[in-house]
C-alpha cells in the first residue's frame, strides 16, 4: 500500500512541476525574427520592442511598437490578444521580464526574440 501512495505522490508532483514550469513563450532567434517580419503573414504578428524611449529612437525595427518595460504595467491593456506577440529589447532580459509579466495578465502567446538587438543584424529606422 505505501508502494502505491507513494507512486501516486511522485507522479503528482511530477505532473504539478511540469506544469508550474511551463510556459505559452516561445523563444526564437533574430534570424527567426528577420523571417516573421518579410512573411507574408507578418500582419498575423504584433511586433513589440520594450526598450526604452531613448533606446528606440536610437533605432529600431521599423515594424516594432515601443512598449517600455518601465511603463508595461500601464499599458498592457492596448496589446492585442488576439494574434502573437513578438517581443524585443536590447539583448533579451527584459523582453523575457516582459513576456512573464503579459503570462501573468493572461496573454497566452507570447514569442521572445533571443539575443535582442544587440544580436539584430537588419536594417533599422530612427
Amino acid at each position: 500500500m505505501w508502494k502505491w501512495m507513494i507512486t501516486g505522490i511522485l507522479t503528482a508532483a511530477a505532473a504539478a512541476f511540469i506544469f508550474l514550469n511551463s510556459s505559452a513563450e516561445e523563444e526564437i532567434s533574430t534570424k527567426e525574427l528577420e523571417e516573421k517580419l518579410t512573411e507574408e503573414q507578418a500582419d498575423d504578428y504584433y511586433f513589440v520592442d520594450v526598450r526604452e524611449p531613448d533606446e528606440f529612437r536610437e533605432g529600431h525595427i521599423e515594424q516594432m511598437e515601443n512598449y517600455p518595460l518601465s511603463t508595461l504595467s500601464e499599458e498592457y491593456a492596448s496589446l492585442p490578444q488576439d494574434k502573437p506577440l513578438v517581443i524585443i529589447c536590447r539583448s533579451g532580459s527584459r523582453s523575457e521580464q516582459a513576456v512573464e509579466f503579459l503570462e501573468q495578465e493572461g496573454f497566452d502567446d507570447l514569442i521572445n526574440v533571443e539575443g535582442g538587438m544587440l544580436d539584430w543584424e537588419g536594417a533599422t529606422v530612427q
